[in-house]
């Protein structure tokens, strides 16, 4: 057998990031419980133009977020409160019992 090698991947790749993610699934599966990942962004818009954002993720039942923006001209007009909220519903409809916010 050859030596391990760790060899970065930057950008990754969709094909870098299935491969491990099928690595971790595989592992979960064989221990009786899914690494069910679901990526999803919630894009915030005034007449077409996006002019804000949620970018997170739900897995093991949690809700994970990434990334929440809103433009600076914008803020202070509760669309970061209203993106959290239609997040975390997203994230009760799936079984979601916390929320990480990283951002």
């Amino acid at each position: 057998m050859s030596p391990a090698q760790i060899e970065p991947i930057v950008p990754a790749t969709p094909d870098s990031i299935d491969k491990t993610v099928a690595i971790l699934s595989a592992f979960s599966a064989e221990r009786g419980y899914r690494f069910d990942q679901i990526e999803f962004a919630i894009a915030l818009t005034i007449d077409g133009q996006q002019i804000g954002g949620l970018i997170g993720d739900t897995v093991w039942n949690w809700l994970h977020v990434s990334v929440l923006a809103v433009a600076t001209e914008h803020r202070g007009r509760g669309y970061g409160r209203a993106l959290m909220e239609r997040a975390e519903g997203m994230a009760r409809e799936r079984g979601c019992v916390g929320t990480w916010v990283d951002t």
